[in-house]
């Protein structure tokens, strides 16, 4: 266990005293709060009990609470979650004065994300509320919002954390179950000057928290009667906020600049030295005050040690370390202030069991899979070979209870005893009666490769399982083997793989990749299921004696060299026991077969032929093979740039300084540099070493053509590496560690392990994820570099379908061979990715490495492109991207199981494998109704069926205008899923719907509309025409009707459509003509309509699935605004203004104008729609 963090909250009354320690165990985190005293421990148990009611008050379903994963009698362990606070997206958007963006969206999220009520000062200031906040005047809050019976008042920046779609509260430890108003929990997060709240927050910290006898209490009772001690204290604290000033000023400038370095140490040396001379003239008075307060402190509490401890946080030197430690940059942490003696020692705690999402389901046997297992036309024997010894017979009746559950029949299972001294083994043994079972009885004992060879000689099948005593197989597991045999004629097949607890419960998957030939030899990630056929056994001489422990890698090792018919079945069919002492529950239990590993893969390079030298990993069962680098080829280095003098020199010194190896030439390429100072350092760079040379190639920026001119018109090497200008070198031997594996003839472009400057992970491989926006994970970018990684994968040689080109090598024949990078389509974004997906799709592995180490300043050169033209340009690139690689965008990444998520960074294991696993495939519809009203008879020849919901309960006037113009056109169901809406809220909508609707508050849009359809049934077939629409929409600006005219000949039309993840029309404003909505596809969609909780299923499944559908059946589809072959991106977001002004477009999106995701330029909003339009802009006014 790795201690990341610890913090105690000891200036709190005794019962509110927890502890927080953020830690790390193989990789993954987990937060702990455990009672720090025995009267915390009522205070800590309140925050489970609290979930659940908390949870339910939650209204937006994109927000979840940190799941409490394990509770022991004093502690409570919670998930950790990784994205990005609301603290850091203020602080981030304050730099570009666009803080309000963030401020609107904490406003709408509290406002919207949970249930509310108006306040009333009579009925909601109780003695519970006032004990927490205390007994003030209350009136100036009456009718405004309050949280709705529980209150969560820690929502502050810092606990607010973004993670994918999903909004997570990471702490929620003052919750009370009375109303409080909204604005106190604001205010607690933003401190704007408010009196009443001034008064309330001191109350609930002095009153309640800290209590009469907590700590903050003494230490100011104490500073009273201690004026000079107070005043000395106030001097202190202007002195570090002069401090903070000063030393943020500094820090900003010698950002990435060495020279600028020694001289702000000297600086900010000469600082520190008067403050610490200032702290040594006080220190006897400090002492005084400390004898003083422990004294007091003893006569309080009892508790010495435990106030000694806190009191010594307070002391004037350690308070200023803290100012420094944070406003400082490490490097020059050491030599400002002289550092502590104590040894810097991981802290040691009781491990808390991590949390288990994951579930395994049993597979449910069909019609449809017998029918399988008779057509198959290869129906082999499978002989199932397990070695025995001294196990429990209870583990062993339960592996072969899984062997004859299988749903293929056609198999044997040989039993090898390797001279057990166990007598109920043997019994066991000798008891086995069912014909199937082979069992020999070996006369002395000699180990598991002896016993697995014994088993061996047993067999008659044509195919090889290997099992292990103690496992089980899933029941459909031969199926699956026999399938894949008959669909692809492997001869070498694997599975993914769990792992059984003591306790029968599934945990710790593992999703392997497709055959990855440089990451097998980095660890035996193959492992569990592994089915061979026999005549390779038999060709490779069966098991290695002597290799115990890790005689199957070794196995597979021999018999991969004679075949290349492998197939990797992607689900869970082998669940790997975790017995004390067995390797699924500590690898490290059996230290022997690290070794037994690592000379297995020593003997396959010499049976290869192949000179390398292999050596342990960086974690337990990981090796790494450095190959002899032959014949050391010149490699070419080309570094683009413009400008940026400095970043160049960093860049090419730490070549010059760090490369052990010396045949490379390098090729600055500089691109429309215009400043002097860079001409006098291509100059002053080219001085210094032979092996250097620049060249101007003024064109514009096209990242493709500059690099395929570097390399076509200069490049001499045999070898091609390109750079960033923003790199800077950590391995010496980075040169080495890349041309071992370039210089092989199987492999494609090799990448490096970057960091950025802060030391997280820039770059560790990509992987291509279909069907999302994205396309392209950057997989664990932002995480530790010292991260382990899914799998141990950060930690070890992998291949990856692609590799970054900011630190990229490959064979010039290679690059000459695939014809370089694409200029013509993919100027600046995805031309790596491209140039590495047709390397693969020429049949060569690309790689990567983690023994190659630079940091990356990314795009501190040209910077990030926010711009809509270049934003348009980079989705346009991306869509070409996926034309041009259909298969690896529609089906999965090789290299990445499909049952790993295709929206984290982490690599975590996907929704569908989680006990939440509903959310991702749905949930049968279920009707509930609140509220049903019939108002008007039929009046049209078109039906709206219009969903809404608002947080407030209520429908605001942007909604009745909608309404209103909806109704000039067609009958309008109002279906609402504001639960707790009342009829009088209801009125002013009346007059434009013929029905209304309230209901439950689940489906989102689609749930609604499914509520609107059944309410109608077999009367929609008195109407033409089917508008499906929602409230996420200001307008119409202009009139409907001519825009009905223009679609008349469409069977099914939108608004807009959309090319983000696969082209579709966008749902907001759908129509359907009578052959549509009675069309087969149609029918069918509701018909089987699932509700989805989780977001992005709901897009995949019923907006861009249900869209295809009708898009790819007979029926005529098409947008009235359409960007086929012109725009993508959101042109709903992206084009509001085009779309109004030259469109004489009817809406402009809702969130554009309120929150505005995207940061898109919308100032002059008013004077655009009041140009182009009659519409009320105060209805907008009102929301934002």
């Amino acid at each position: 266990m790795k201690i990341l963090y610890v913090k105690a909250n000891s200036e709190r009354a005794r019962e509110f005293q927890l502890k927080t320690i953020i830690y790390e165990i193989d990789g993954q985190k987990y937060v702990k709060k455990e009672a720090m005293l025995p009267e915390a421990i009522p205070h800590l148990k309140k925050m489970k009990s609290t979930y659940t009611s908390l949870h339910k008050s939650i209204q937006n379903p994109k927000i979840k609470l940190a799941k409490i994963i394990n509770e022991s009698e004093t502690s409570l362990t919670f998930e950790f979650i990784e994205g990005i606070s609301l603290a850091s997206k203020y602080n981030a958007a304050k730099k570009r004065n666009k803080e309000q963006s963030v401020l609107d969206i904490y406003y709408t999220l509290l406002q919207e994300g949970f249930k509310t009520t108006a306040f009333d000062t009579k009925t909601m200031v109780t003695e519970a509320f006032k004990q927490v906040l205390g007994d003030f005047d209350y009136s100036t809050y009456n009718g405004q919002r309050c949280f709705d019976g529980i209150s969560n008042i820690d929502l502050i920046f810092s606990n607010i954390i973004f993670k994918n779609e999903n909004i997570y509260l990471i702490d929620y430890e003052w919750v009370y179950d009375f109303n409080i108003p909204i604005d106190f929990a604001i205010f607690r997060a933003l401190h704007k000057h408010n009196d009443l709240h001034w008064k309330m927050e001191k109350h609930f910290v002095f009153n309640r928290v800290v209590g009469e006898h907590g700590f903050l209490n003494i230490h100011k009772k104490y500073q009273l009667r201690r004026e000079d001690g107070l005043k000395n204290l106030n001097i202190k604290d202007e002195e570090i906020a002069d401090l903070k000033t000063i030393i943020s000023d500094k820090d900003s400038i010698i950002s990435d600049k060495d020279r600028h370095i020694s001289i702000q140490e000297k600086q900010s040396q000469s600082i520190i030295s008067d403050k610490d001379q200032h702290i040594e003239n006080q220190s006897r008075h400090i002492d005084e005050i400390k004898a003083e307060f422990q004294t007091q402190v003893k006569q309080l509490s009892g508790d010495v040690e435990h106030w000694h401890n806190v009191a010594r946080t307070m002391t004037f030197k350690g308070r200023i370390k803290k100012v420094i430690k944070k406003v400082i940059p490490p490097s020059l942490l050491h030599s400002l202030i002289k550092q502590d003696t104590i040894e810097n020692k991981p802290i040691e705690v009781e491990q808390s069991v991590p949390v288990n999402e994951y579930i395994y389901r049993e597979p449910i046997y069909t019609q449809k899979i017998e029918d399988a297992l008779n057509s198959f036309k290869e129906q082999p024997l499978i002989s199932i070979i397990m070695p025995v010894y001294n196990v429990d017979p209870k583990w062993l009746d339960l592996a072969i209870e899984s062997i004859e559950k299988q749903w293929y029949s056609n198999w044997e299972l040989c039993l090898a005893d390797d001279k057990s001294t166990n007598q109920a083994t043997l019994d066991y043994l000798t008891s086995l009666k069912n014909p199937k079972i082979k069992v020999t009885f070996l006369e002395k004992n000699g180990n598991i490769s002896i016993a697995s060879n014994a088993a061996l000689s047993l067999t008659s099948g044509t195919y090889v399982v290997l099992m292990d005593n103690d496992d089980e197989i899933t029941p459909d597991a031969l199926y699956e083997v026999i399938k894949s045999i008959n669909e692809t004629g492997a001869e070498f097949i694997y599975s993914d793989e769990d792992k059984i607890e003591m306790d029968g419960s599934y945990s710790d998957p593992h999703f392997k990749p497709d055959f990855a030939p440089d990451m097998f030899l980095s660890q035996n990630y193959l492992s569990h299921l592994g089915v061979i056929k026999k005549e390779l056994i038999t060709k490779v001489g069966g098991f290695t004696a002597g290799l115990e422990g890790s005689q199957d890698f070794d196995l597979y090792l021999k018999v991969l060299e004679h075949t290349n018919k492998i197939h990797h079945i992607t689900k869970v069919l082998y669940h790997w026991r975790k017995i004390p002492g067995s390797t699924a529950a500590e690898y490290g239990e059996k230290s022997y077969a690290q070794e037994a590993g690592r000379k297995a893969l020593v003997n396959a390079m010499e049976r290869k032929g192949i000179k390398a030298e292999v050596k342990n990993g960086q974690t337990p069962g990981t090796y790494k093979v450095d190959y002899a680098i032959e014949n050391t080829p010149l490699v070419s280095i080309i570094i683009p740039f413009k400008d940026m003098p400095e970043l160049l020199t960093i860049c090419v010194e730490s070549i010059l300084e760090k490369s052990t190896y010396d045949n490379f030439e390098i090729i600055g390429i500089s691109n429309n540099s215009e400043k002097e100072e860079t001409f006098d350092e291509m100059k002053r760079l080219t001085s210094l070493d032979g092996r250097i040379q620049f060249h101007e190639y003024n064109v514009p920026f096209n990242y493709s053509q500059i690099n395929n001119y570097a390399v076509n018109t200069y490049a001499k090497g045999e070898q091609i590496l390109f750079l960033n200008n923003d790199i800077e070198i950590i391995t010496p031997t980075w040169i080495e560690e890349m041309l071992m594996y370039s210089q092989q003839k199987q492999n494609g472009a090799i990448g490096a392990k970057l960091y950025f400057p802060n030391d997280t992970i820039q770059h560790a491989g990509l992987i291509m994820a279909p069907k999302t926006i994205h396309s392209v994970i950057l997989v664990y970018q932002g995480y530790p570099k010292d991260h382990y990684g899914y799998g141990s994968r950060l930690r070890c040689v992998n291949n990856y379908s692609a590799v970054t080109a900011a630190c990229l090598m490959l064979k010039r024949s290679l690059f000459d061979q695939i014809d370089g990078f694409d200029a013509q389509n993919l100027s600046v974004a995805y031309n790596d990715v491209d140039l590495c997906l047709r390397l693969q799709e020429a049949g060569y592995n690309n790689i990567w490495t983690p023994y190659c180490e630079a940091y990356h300043h990314e795009s501190i050169s040209r910077g990030y492109e926010v711009s809509r033209a270049s934003v348009e340009r980079r989705e346009k690139e991306k869509f070409h991207l996926k034309q041009k690689h259909p298969n690896v965008f529609t089906m999965n990444d090789p290299y990445y199981n499909k049952n790993l998520t295709r929206f984290s960074l982490s690599s975590d294991i996907s929704e569908s494998n989680k006990k939440t696993y509903q959310d991702v495939e749905g949930i049968d519809f279920e009707e509930t109704i609140y509220i049903q009203k019939k108002l008007h008879p039929k009046k049209h020849h078109r039906v709206t069926l219009f969903s809404h919901f608002d947080a407030d309960n209520e429908v605001k006037p942007y909604v009745v205008t909608y309404l209103k113009a909806l109704s000039a056109i067609s009958d309008v169901i109002f279906v609402s899923t504001a639960e707790s809406i009342n009829e009088e809220k209801l009125k002013s909508i009346e007059p434009y719907c013929t029905d209304i609707l309230v209901k439950k508050n689940i489906g989102y849009d689609f749930g609604a509309w499914k509520s609107g359809l059944n309410y109608l049934g077999d009367s929609l077939n008195q109407y033409d025409a089917l508008i499906l629409c929602n409230d996420s929409v200001f307008g119409p600006l202009n009139a409907l009707e001519p825009i009905f005219e223009q679609m008349h000949n469409y069977d099914v039309w939108s608004m807009t459509d959309n090319h983000e993840i696969a082209y579709h029309l966008q749902s907001y404003f759908m129509v359907y003509n009578k052959k549509a909505f009675t069309s087969t596809v149609f029918q069918n969609f509701w018909e089987n309509f699932k509700i989805y909780p989780n977001k992005q299923m709901l897009i995949e499944n019923n907006e861009i699935g249900y869209s295809r559908n009708l898009i790819d059946s007979n029926l005529k589809c098409g947008a009235y605004y359409s960007t086929v072959d012109r725009h993508y991106v959101n042109v709903l977001q992206y084009y509001w203004k085009e779309l109004i002004e030259v469109h004489k477009f009817p809406f402009i999106k809702k969130e554009v104008l309120t929150t505005n995701p995207l940061q898109i330029e919308t100032h002059d909003w008013k004077e655009v729609i009041q140009n182009n339009s009659a519409y009320d802009t105060e209805l907008i006014e009102t929301l934002l």
